[in-house]
């Protein structure tokens, strides 16, 4: 077996892992299950989900540990009927930070002591030596971000259509009077 080879294409495979993309990602904040029927009245949010992207690494990768950090947050509430159709406030707002894995991994440095002792027990020379390892902890420096309101919008939608909001389906099941019935997918 060739164990060069082996170990350049582990090493190969190592920094291509390291280099995974860096994608957001867009969670649900609230206890909703995914097409559950739900009711909402004027004012009332129907969406709040949580953006997310990795921690880039040095080569500018997703972190391989799987680490995130908070990429903002959009909000769609329901307004109410609006000539036939749901009316809903679409608000998103953006976090920008300069977090990397290097900001935001502590530092572990070993370290590590020597003591000799030497005397005598009675006429006999004795001498001992005590080595003592340990860690010193750095913690993180950690990282700075800023958040951005973006624009805020009105989306419409008929009774038993939908919308989509960053990846899910909002769809407006029936109208009774200014409520709705809608289900997320």
């Amino acid at each position: 077996m060739d164990y060069a080879k082996l170990l350049g294409t582990l090493f190969v495979s190592a920094l291509f892992a390291a280099c995974a993309p860096i994608e957001r990602r867009a969670d649900i904040s609230s206890s909703v299950q995914p097409g559950a029927r739900q009711m909402a009245g004027p004012g009332d949010t129907v969406v709040d989900i949580n953006l997310s992207r990795p921690l880039p690494n040095a080569f500018g990768g997703a972190d391989i540990f799987g680490r995130r950090t908070n990429a903002g947050r959009v909000i769609v509430r329901y307004v109410g009927m609006q000539n036939g159709n749901a009316a809903f406030h679409r608000a998103e707002i953006t976090r920008e930070t300069n977090a990397t894995t290097m900001t935001e991994t502590p530092l572990f440095l070993p370290s590590s002591s020597r003591t000799n002792m030497s005397g005598s027990v009675g006429n006999i020379p004795v001498s001992a030596t005590a080595t003592t390892t340990g860690y010193m902890v750095v913690p993180p420096r950690g990282s700075q971000s800023q958040a951005y309101q973006g624009p805020a919008f009105i989306l419409n939608a008929p009774i038993g259509g939908s919308l989509r909001v960053e990846g899910r389906t909002l769809t407006i099941l029936r109208a009774e009077g200014q409520n709705i019935e809608y289900s997320i997918q």
